[in-house]
């Protein structure tokens, strides 16, 4: 992140003739860096959906499998079945 701020600000000076101070530069990289982890998911929830594993039905029974997702920004979802 730092790295990426650094660039970011050089083309700032470069480009829109633009500058800021160091701590600037350097708290604004601390902010993405925060918001980064704070957007990534957490082990155990990533842990749980590993142990999920698909298991083949019982003799004379059928099985359903269905998944959907829904796009907040957009307001478009979908879903789907196999049986």
């Amino acid at each position: 992140m730092l790295l990426w701020s650094l660039w970011n600000e050089r083309n700032s000076v470069v480009w829109t003739a633009t500058r800021q101070s160091s701590f600037e530069v350097v708290n604004g990289a601390v902010c993405l860096l925060h918001e980064f982890k704070d957007h990534q998911p957490s082990p155990m929830s990533m842990l749980s959906r590993a142990q999920a594993k698909w298991q083949k039905p019982l003799l004379g029974a059928i099985k359903i499998n269905v998944d959907g997702a829904f796009n907040v920004q957009i307001s478009t979802g979908g879903g789907g079945l196999i049986v």
